[in-house]
C-alpha cells in the first residue's frame, strides 16, 4: 500500500511540474472571490470514494465542498471543508475535515479459503481528519493527494451473524466497515472564469 501511495505522490509531482515547465506563476495570477470547481475522487475509505464533488473555494485558502460516491461500506455522502496555507504557490499543503454517512451494504457473506461467514455491513455516520498536497495547474485546476484517518460514531465496523467466527474474515469485514486509514485522489475542474 505505501508503494503505490508513493508512487502516486510521484507522478502527480511530475505532472505538476511539466505542466509548470514554460510558465511561471505570478503572485497577482491568483483569483479573487469564489471560485467553483467540479472534482473527481478517488479514494480508500474517503467520504466520496470513487465519486464527485462541488467545491466552492474563498480566496484560494478555504475550500467548501460536498459530494457523493460509492465505497466498500455502500453509497456515500459529505460534506467538507480544506484549507491551504499557501495560497500564492503552485503547490499547498492541505488540512481538510470531513463528515460523512454510508448506506451500508445489509449481510455479506464473506469467504476465506473454504471459511465462510455472514456479516452485516451496517449504515454509519464518520469523521475524517486528513493531510495533503495540492498542485494548481495554470488554468486554475488542480490536483489533490491526501491520506488521514476516518472515524466511525456507530460502535461496529460490522456485526457478526453466522458461519466461521474467524478473525481474518472478522478483519475483512471491519475493513468493509467505516473507520481507519484513508487516502485519495481528486482533480478539481474549474467551472467558468
Amino acid at each position: 500500500m505505501t508503494r503505490y501511495i508513493l508512487l502516486s505522490v510521484l507522478a502527480i509531482s511530475l505532472a505538476c511540474n511539466f505542466s509548470f515547465a514554460n510558465t511561471s506563476m505570478q503572485l497577482d495570477t491568483v483569483p479573487r472571490g469564489a471560485t467553483t470547481r467540479l472534482g473527481f475522487d478517488l479514494g480508500w475509505e474517503f467520504p466520496y470514494s470513487a465519486g464527485m464533488e462541488l467545491a466552492v473555494t474563498i480566496a484560494e485558502a478555504i475550500e467548501i465542498n460536498a459530494g457523493v460516491g460509492l465505497g466498500l461500506s455502500g453509497a456515500k455522502a459529505g460534506v467538507g471543508l480544506r484549507a491551504y496555507p499557501l495560497v500564492r504557490s503552485k503547490w499547498s499543503p492541505m488540512i481538510g475535515a470531513h463528515l460523512f454517512t454510508t448506506s451500508g451494504l445489509g449481510e455479506v457473506t464473506i469467504t476465506k479459503n473454504t471459511r465462510e461467514a455472514l456479516y452485516k455491513i451496517p449504515s454509519a455516520k464518520g469523521f475524517l481528519v486528513n493531510v495533503g498536497a495540492r498542485c494548481r495547474f495554470k488554468n486554475g485546476d488542480y490536483f489533490l493527494v491526501a491520506m488521514g484517518r476516518s472515524i466511525s460514531f456507530n460502535d461496529n465496523k460490522s456485526i457478526y451473524l453466522e458461519g466461521s467466527p474467524d478473525s481474518d474474515i472478522k478483519d475483512i469485514a471491519d475493513i468493509m466497515g467505516v473507520g481507519g486509514f484513508s487516502f485519495n485522489l481528486t482533480y478539481l475542474i474549474k467551472l467558468g472564469k
